[in-house]
């Protein structure tokens, strides 16, 4: 027994190395890149302790050899683009690897100073782990095909990817970059490397964005993100149930503006990529890249102090220019926080920002996201209405509960609206109830992307578009942080809702707005689109 003990030790001493030297490249990223922020997750590590226990376990030194090197290798991939270009890789531009290698070959070695950071955070926790390995494996415990059950804790995610769609492995800004690693590369092997039908966006196909940069108009911009919010479910706008307490108050102040918008997308991180990058065009991810008209960067550029605050998880943040936030705060952090106090939690986290005399604030809220019941207690104040379906009833209970928490977020930041501020809310996507024969999002449906638009500022300036589109929202946002936004490829007043999988050659509504109404409509694939540009 004490022999069976004394092997143990060592196997688990060397789980417990592994997890440390994992996970320490992150501590070495955070060290030398401020904006690069990763939290706590004890799931995680828990996977990881478990890859470490049965890899020691392991009896072929060569398996150990291949799967370090091999990890490893993929966290080269990772690390060089958050040390080069300052965001996750994504499935989408791992071919780009292989295809571009001569250029990003000549890219690394012109700019080597730049990637110093690499061997730093990744040789050294690699040559520690092959140390720990070489001293402990005398003593450690063996398994025959230990290395199977190494292999049953990765496989799993690769056989997830083939049955779900790509926002279920978008990297997230705050989780351990291995973590990411996993999702990213599980998905391309999974489904890109064989559903993508070797569809690749043209270079070139849109013209570059600009901008011209002149004196900011507001001090403060307070901007709340909803979720699923349907205008119609609002009686600010006429329905029918008393859901918006707050904003009918509102109402009967001229510094007030409300009218219905259209989202960019119909799912959460289509929308976000789009609306907070200012971009328009389907398939125009060079400009998502580039973060040209990316609010967050603008933002920074005229020295505001920027800040993200989100009830939902990080994933969702993917693609909005992390490295412009000063702060970043999601449900991952706070988890505690956000599962005891809901979107109340937003609050909470408002209070504790180090606020500057120039802010630019965007909040994200849960609320009214489905399940609809789970954003407020039964019997409290909010469980009001109950003589119509159990899905509508929760629904509008869950709308009365956002209109509280708005009404609590507008009170906390009413002296930075007094100071030259404007506070803004739109929401990421709509919500249906049946209206075209389905409930929900995600359907590529304009009533989908009917949202509501709320601003309020002191001096009572407003959007100058009627029925604005997301894209046109951000374009004003811009124009308050200092900025007019340049687009070459505007023309016929046609906007877009994008479809779910944006990195892909996805459907997507093309739609044309006359006097602010929206006229006419049709769906499109991105591939048709593009060639049907070519041949104009």
């Amino acid at each position: 027994m004490n022999y069976l003990k004394r092997f143990i030790f060592f196997n688990v001493s060397f789980a417990v190395l592994f997890v440390f030297f994992i996970v320490l490249i992150d501590f070495i990223l955070e060290f030398f890149i401020s904006a690069y922020d990763v939290s706590f997750d004890p799931l995680f590590l828990l996977i990881l302790f478990a890859a470490g226990l049965f890899l020691s376990f392991n009896k072929s030194q060569i398996f150990f050899y291949l799967f370090i090197f091999f990890i490893f290798s993929l966290q080269l991939v990772q690390i060089s683009s958050i040390v080069y270009f300052g965001y996750y890789i994504q499935p989408s531009e791992i071919d780009k690897i292989f295809l571009e290698f001569s250029d990003i070959k000549d890219a690394a070695l012109a700019e080597a100073d730049s990637f110093l950071l690499i061997p730093i955070s990744l040789i050294i926790p690699l040559a520690i782990i092959i140390a720990a390995n070489f001293f402990l494996k005398k003593n450690s415990l063996k398994i025959p095909f230990a290395f199977v059950l190494v292999l049953l804790l990765f496989i799993p995610k690769i056989e997830r990817a083939t049955r779900r769609d790509i926002q279920f492995f978008f990297p997230s800004p705050v989780r351990y970059s291995f973590h990411n690693t996993i999702n990213t590369f599980s998905f391309y092997a999974g489904k890109e490397i064989w559903v993508n039908n070797n569809f690749k966006m043209p270079q070139n196909f849109y013209l570059p964005y600009t901008v011209e940069k002149y004196q900011p108009k507001a001090q403060n911009i307070i901007l709340v993100i909803g979720e699923s919010v349907n205008p119609n479910h609002l009686s600010l706008f006429g329905y029918d149930r008393l859901t918006t307490p707050f904003l009918n108050m509102l109402k009967e102040d001229d510094r007030f503006d409300y009218q219905e918008a259209v989202s960019g997308g119909v799912s959460t991180h289509s929308s976000m990529a789009f609306f907070l990058n200012g971009v328009r065009e389907p398939g125009n991810t060079q400009e998502i890249k580039s973060k040209t008209f990316n609010l967050f960067k603008l933002a920074k550029e005229q020295d505001f102090s920027t800040f993200f605050i989100s009830a939902q998880d990080a994933k969702i943040a993917y693609e909005i220019g992390n490295k412009y936030i000063d702060e970043i705060v999601t449900k991952e952090e706070e988890f505690l926080l956000f599962k005891t106090k809901r979107d109340q939690g937003l609050l909470d986290v408002l209070d504790e920002l180090a606020l500057t005399d120039k802010n630019f604030i965007v909040i994200q809220m849960r609320t009214p996201h489905a399940p609809y019941e789970d954003n407020y207690d039964e019997g409290s104040e909010f469980d009001v209405f109950k003589d119509k379906s159990k899905r509508i009833d929760t629904y509008d209970n869950s709308v009365l509960y956002f209109d509280f928490v708005l009404k609590n977020i507008f009170n906390n930041v009413e002296k930075l609206i007094k100071n030259n501020g404007y506070f803004i809310f739109v929401s990421d996507h709509g919500q249906v109830f049946g209206e075209n024969g389905f409930y929900g999002h995600n359907k590529l449906d304009m009533s989908v992307a009917a949202v509501p638009f709320l601003s309020y500022s002191v001096n009572g300036d407003k959007i100058p578009y009627k029925t604005p589109s997301q894209y046109e929202i951000a374009e004003w946002i811009g124009e308050l942080l200092g900025y007019k936004f340049i687009n070459p490829n505007l023309q016929n007043n046609t906007f877009y809702v994008h479809g779910n999988n944006f990195l892909s050659n996805y459907e997507f509504i093309s739609y044309i707005k006359i006097n602010g109404n929206i006229a006419k409509q049709s769906k499109t694939i991105l591939n048709q689109f593009i060639q049907k540009s070519k041949e104009k």
